[in-house]
């Protein structure tokens, strides 16, 4: 069914792009694996054909945090997928493994970016567009609100789908 690669650590979007493959396919099997959490083994076993021939998505988050070990066995599923699999792979972004992503490039991956809202203009656009979005319209002072609110408590983001949800259907 399909590789897909998200690149970049910026959470909403790699959110969103994982809510919208998983929407996609609502009647696949979904499992979801951290790299922090996988032992040798669990990806292969993960990844081997359903009997049932069931359509299925498997998540791994923070691949470069993976084993040497546990990436190879991403690319010994790779010379030989499984046509009801769609295999989701995040990368943070950064040099800590950069060999993977560029062996796993070689197998055309749907590539996301998912790249970092740093620039002020960026962040005042993507508010925007986010509220555009929702036909909803905000004025600069409070897209300056929401970005401040971001600055000061970034655990809790306003830049969150449901804080902007919120937040417009306040305005």
């Amino acid at each position: 069914m399909g590789l897909v690669l998200i690149q970049g650590p910026e959470l909403l979007l790699v959110d969103r792009a994982i809510t919208e493959i998983t929407s996609k396919n609502s009647n696949a099997q979904l499992l979801i694996l951290d790299a922090h959490e996988v032992e040798v083994g669990v990806i292969t076993d993960s990844l081997a054909p359903s009997l049932f021939g069931d359509s299925r998505v498997v998540i791994i988050k923070e691949i470069q945090d993976l084993d040497p070990e546990c990436s190879e066995e991403i690319l010994d599923y790779l010379t030989d997928q499984d046509s009801n699999l769609i295999l989701v792979l995040w990368h943070k972004g950064g040099v800590k493994g950069k060999g993977l992503i560029d062996k796993l490039k070689k197998f055309n991956p749907e590539i996301i970016s998912a790249d970092s809202i740093k620039k002020e203009s960026e962040k005042i656009d993507f508010v925007r567009r986010e509220f555009s979005s929702l036909n909803r319209k905000i004025t600069p002072q409070a897209v300056k609100a929401l970005i401040s609110l971001r600055a000061q408590r970034p655990a809790i983001s306003p830049f969150n789908g449901t804080y902007l949800k919120v937040f417009a259907n306040l305005s």
